[in-house]
Protein backbone atom coordinates (compact mmCIF):
# COMPACT_ATOMS: atom_id res chain seq x y z
CA UNK A 1 0.00 0.00 0.00
CA UNK A 2 3.04 2.00 -0.52
CA UNK A 3 4.49 2.30 2.80
CA UNK A 4 7.95 3.21 4.00
CA UNK A 5 9.26 -0.20 4.91
CA UNK A 6 13.27 0.13 5.27
CA UNK A 7 15.93 2.87 6.22
CA UNK A 8 19.61 2.86 5.11
CA UNK A 9 21.84 5.05 5.49
CA UNK A 10 24.92 6.21 2.83
CA UNK A 11 28.08 7.40 4.13
CA UNK A 12 31.64 7.05 3.15
CA UNK A 13 32.86 6.13 7.00
CA UNK A 14 33.66 2.47 7.66
CA UNK A 15 32.94 3.85 11.62
CA UNK A 16 29.23 4.11 11.23
CA UNK A 17 28.10 0.91 11.93
CA UNK A 18 29.63 0.89 15.19
CA UNK A 19 28.60 4.71 16.34
CA UNK A 20 24.57 2.97 15.80
CA UNK A 21 25.57 -0.05 17.49
CA UNK A 22 27.05 1.98 21.07
CA UNK A 23 24.18 4.57 20.46
CA UNK A 24 21.46 2.36 19.91
CA UNK A 25 22.45 -1.28 20.15
CA UNK A 26 21.73 -2.28 16.36
CA UNK A 27 23.71 -1.51 13.16
CA UNK A 28 22.41 0.12 10.55
CA UNK A 29 21.72 -1.19 6.54
CA UNK A 30 24.75 0.55 4.83
CA UNK A 31 25.21 1.58 1.40
CA UNK A 32 27.50 3.43 -1.06
CA UNK A 33 27.32 7.41 -0.38
CA UNK A 34 29.93 10.57 -0.75
CA UNK A 35 27.21 12.57 1.33
CA UNK A 36 26.06 10.83 4.73
CA UNK A 37 22.12 10.99 4.67
CA UNK A 38 19.51 8.32 5.68
CA UNK A 39 17.19 7.34 3.12
CA UNK A 40 13.25 6.13 3.51
CA UNK A 41 12.12 3.17 0.97
CA UNK A 42 8.75 3.09 -0.03
CA UNK A 43 7.31 -0.40 -1.00
CA UNK A 44 5.52 -0.31 -4.48
CA UNK A 45 4.66 -3.00 -6.86
CA UNK A 46 5.76 -1.71 -9.68
CA UNK A 47 9.36 -0.17 -9.82
CA UNK A 48 9.81 0.93 -13.16
CA UNK A 49 6.16 2.26 -13.45
CA UNK A 50 6.06 4.00 -10.39
CA UNK A 51 10.09 5.85 -10.86
CA UNK A 52 7.94 6.79 -14.99
CA UNK A 53 5.48 8.57 -13.13
CA UNK A 54 8.13 10.58 -10.81
CA UNK A 55 9.61 11.47 -14.09
CA UNK A 56 6.32 12.65 -15.01
CA UNK A 57 5.60 14.51 -12.19
CA UNK A 58 9.39 16.92 -12.87
CA UNK A 59 10.84 14.43 -10.28
CA UNK A 60 14.29 12.84 -11.32
CA UNK A 61 15.37 8.97 -11.06
CA UNK A 62 18.16 7.02 -10.50
CA UNK A 63 19.07 3.49 -10.11
CA UNK A 64 21.05 2.32 -6.69
CA UNK A 65 23.65 0.09 -6.12
CA UNK A 66 20.48 -2.74 -5.74
CA UNK A 67 18.71 -2.28 -8.45
CA UNK A 68 15.56 -0.69 -7.04
CA UNK A 69 15.25 3.44 -7.50
CA UNK A 70 16.08 6.48 -5.82
CA UNK A 71 13.52 9.14 -6.88
CA UNK A 72 14.54 12.94 -6.53
CA UNK A 73 11.41 14.96 -6.01
CA UNK A 74 10.50 18.45 -7.23
CA UNK A 75 12.13 20.14 -4.30
CA UNK A 76 15.54 18.06 -4.36
CA UNK A 77 14.26 15.37 -1.76
CA UNK A 78 15.25 11.73 -2.28
CA UNK A 79 12.98 8.81 -1.84
CA UNK A 80 13.45 5.23 -2.18
CA UNK A 81 11.61 2.92 -4.20
CA UNK A 82 11.76 -0.82 -4.11
CA UNK A 83 9.85 -3.59 -4.85
CA UNK A 84 11.20 -6.38 -2.29
CA UNK A 85 9.39 -7.12 0.81
CA UNK A 86 12.76 -7.82 2.97
CA UNK A 87 14.99 -6.78 4.11
CA UNK A 88 12.29 -4.39 6.26
CA UNK A 89 13.18 -2.21 9.06
CA UNK A 90 13.11 -4.60 12.82
CA UNK A 91 10.12 -3.72 14.49
CA UNK A 92 10.19 -0.43 16.31
CA UNK A 93 12.90 0.30 15.12
CA UNK A 94 12.06 3.42 12.96
CA UNK A 95 8.80 4.90 13.93
CA UNK A 96 8.34 8.15 11.68
CA UNK A 97 9.37 9.91 9.19
CA UNK A 98 9.16 13.67 7.66
CA UNK A 99 9.50 14.88 4.78
CA UNK A 100 11.32 18.55 5.16
CA UNK A 101 10.24 20.76 1.91
CA UNK A 102 10.20 24.29 0.27
CA UNK A 103 7.61 23.98 -1.00
CA UNK A 104 4.22 21.95 0.94
CA UNK A 105 1.76 22.40 -1.96
CA UNK A 106 4.26 20.96 -4.20
CA UNK A 107 5.07 18.02 -2.10
CA UNK A 108 1.21 17.55 -1.53
CA UNK A 109 0.94 17.61 -5.64
CA UNK A 110 4.29 15.29 -6.32
CA UNK A 111 3.58 12.39 -3.58
CA UNK A 112 -0.02 12.79 -4.34
CA UNK A 113 0.64 12.42 -7.64
CA UNK A 114 2.89 9.42 -7.30
CA UNK A 115 1.75 7.06 -4.52
CA UNK A 116 -2.15 8.57 -4.13
CA UNK A 117 -0.68 9.97 -0.58
CA UNK A 118 -4.05 11.72 0.58
CA UNK A 119 -2.74 15.11 2.94
CA UNK A 120 -4.60 16.52 6.13
CA UNK A 121 -3.55 19.47 8.20
CA UNK A 122 -4.07 19.63 11.57
CA UNK A 123 -3.42 22.13 14.61
CA UNK A 124 -0.56 21.12 16.84
CA UNK A 125 -0.93 24.06 19.12
CA UNK A 126 2.90 26.47 19.49
CA UNK A 127 4.24 24.72 16.42
CA UNK A 128 1.31 25.80 14.16
CA UNK A 129 -0.07 23.56 11.81
CA UNK A 130 1.51 20.02 10.60
CA UNK A 131 0.32 18.14 7.43
CA UNK A 132 -0.54 14.01 7.34
CA UNK A 133 0.30 12.20 3.75
CA UNK A 134 -1.62 8.96 4.60
CA UNK A 135 -2.29 5.74 2.59
CA UNK A 136 -6.03 4.01 2.88
CA UNK A 137 -6.48 6.24 5.72
CA UNK A 138 -3.71 5.47 7.71
CA UNK A 139 -0.94 7.94 8.29
CA UNK A 140 2.40 7.01 6.67
CA UNK A 141 4.66 10.70 7.00
CA UNK A 142 4.73 13.76 8.02
CA UNK A 143 4.86 16.92 6.23
CA UNK A 144 6.22 20.36 6.84
CA UNK A 145 8.29 23.59 5.40
CA UNK A 146 12.42 22.61 5.64
CA UNK A 147 13.93 24.18 9.31
CA UNK A 148 17.26 26.17 8.81
CA UNK A 149 19.60 23.11 9.80
CA UNK A 150 19.02 21.53 6.56
CA UNK A 151 20.54 23.12 3.74
CA UNK A 152 18.36 21.29 1.39
CA UNK A 153 14.86 19.17 1.62
CA UNK A 154 14.97 15.91 2.80
CA UNK A 155 13.12 12.76 4.14
CA UNK A 156 14.43 12.59 7.95
CA UNK A 157 13.34 9.07 9.45
CA UNK A 158 12.87 8.64 13.34
CA UNK A 159 13.96 6.42 15.76
CA UNK A 160 11.83 5.18 18.85
CA UNK A 161 13.96 6.14 22.08
CA UNK A 162 12.58 5.30 25.84
CA UNK A 163 15.06 8.20 27.68
CA UNK A 164 15.11 11.04 24.50
CA UNK A 165 17.48 13.19 27.09
CA UNK A 166 20.10 9.83 27.86
CA UNK A 167 20.25 9.18 24.11
CA UNK A 168 20.97 12.98 22.90
CA UNK A 169 23.65 13.27 25.84
CA UNK A 170 25.32 9.49 24.78
CA UNK A 171 25.13 10.83 20.72
CA UNK A 172 27.00 14.25 21.91
CA UNK A 173 29.81 12.25 23.65
CA UNK A 174 30.36 9.50 20.84
CA UNK A 175 30.82 13.13 18.57
CA UNK A 176 27.40 13.59 17.42
CA UNK A 177 25.60 17.42 16.98
CA UNK A 178 22.17 18.04 18.18
CA UNK A 179 20.17 20.51 15.76
CA UNK A 180 17.28 20.23 17.86
CA UNK A 181 17.48 20.02 21.45
CA UNK A 182 15.03 17.63 22.97
CA UNK A 183 11.72 19.94 22.84
CA UNK A 184 7.99 18.43 23.64
CA UNK A 185 4.94 17.99 20.95
CA UNK A 186 2.11 18.84 22.26
CA UNK A 187 -0.46 16.01 22.71
CA UNK A 188 2.68 13.56 21.79
CA UNK A 189 5.59 13.72 23.52
CA UNK A 190 9.47 14.52 22.82
CA UNK A 191 11.67 14.98 19.77
CA UNK A 192 15.50 16.03 19.15
CA UNK A 193 17.38 15.93 15.80
CA UNK A 194 20.71 14.79 15.74
CA UNK A 195 23.83 14.88 12.98
CA UNK A 196 25.86 12.17 13.46
CA UNK A 197 29.64 12.72 13.39
CA UNK A 198 29.57 12.18 9.31
CA UNK A 199 26.78 14.55 9.02
CA UNK A 200 23.50 12.15 8.71
CA UNK A 201 20.56 13.60 10.16
CA UNK A 202 18.61 11.50 12.02
CA UNK A 203 15.23 12.44 14.28
CA UNK A 204 14.68 10.61 17.63
CA UNK A 205 11.42 10.90 19.75
CA UNK A 206 9.73 9.38 22.94
CA UNK A 207 5.99 9.45 22.72
CA UNK A 208 4.56 9.63 26.25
Amino acid sequence: MNHIVRHTLAAGVDWAPRFYAELFGWEPDMEKGDRAHWLAWVHVEDVERVAARAEELGGEVRADERGDVVVTDTQGAELGLTSRAEPADPARRFNWDELMTSDLDGARDFYGGLFGWTSERSDIGPSGMYTYFAAGGEEVAGVMEKLDYLATPAWLPYVDVQDIDAVARSARELGANLAVEPTPIIDYGWFAVMADPAGALLGISRPD
